[in-house]
């Protein structure tokens, strides 16, 4: 691993003769521990060039694809490029490419703390807001500590595994970028 590197990765390639038509599949299964998106799996078409690399349109779509999936721009380019130098070293081995039908997997395990974290606030963010809203009665008037608005009849309010409660939307806001109880600083997640 290089240093400062938040991934690992290897590749597979299966191959089979085209009757009509060779495919190329790129596959990118992404893995990521402790969090709620465990295997990420994404199908590309790829093409390639004269010399066997990648396109610049599928270097450039691998790559945002990656960056969709909260992996660093740097790293994104560096597991591009060796995806493009494996994809060249493949085309170049196998004796008829235009009649193959060629499906590589990209196993790719990813480290980067903070995006694991992101994931995590999103996962929460998703529970809470898709959580079944209460309205309150009459008598149940608290203050929302988030806007420090009073939750008045009517209302739909939301309250977190402590406990606590919020009208619906402050809480569903809060917690798309905070990991804890805006009152008693529990974790959500």
């Amino acid at each position: 691993m290089e240093p400062d590197q938040d991934y690992s990765l290897f590749f597979e390639t299966e191959t089979h003769h085209a009757t009509y038509g060779a495919t190329r599949m790129l596959t990118i299964n992404i893995h990521r521990f402790n969090t709620n998106e465990d295997n990420i799996s994404i199908p590309l078409e790829f093409a390639t060039t004269n010399v066997g690399s990648l396109t610049d349109s599928t270097f450039t779509v691998l790559q945002y694809t990656l960056i969709c999936q909260n992996i660093s721009t740097y790293s994104s380019l560096r597991i591009a490029e060796k995806t493009s130098t494996y994809v060249s070293e493949m085309v170049s081995s196998l004796n008829n490419y235009e009649q193959t039908n060629v499906h590589i997997i990209l196993h790719l395990t990813h480290f980067n703390p903070p995006s694991l974290y992101m994931m995590e606030i999103q996962t929460a963010a998703s529970v809470v807001e898709s959580d079944v809203t209460i309205q309150t009665t009459k008598d149940e008037y608290e203050e929302c500590t988030i806007c420090m608005d009073i939750i008045s009849e009517g209302q739909n309010m939301n309250s977190l595994q402590c406990g606590q409660i919020y009208h619906h939307e402050c809480i569903t806001n809060w917690v798309k970028i905070n990991d804890s109880c805006p009152l008693c600083r529990e974790t959500i997640f």
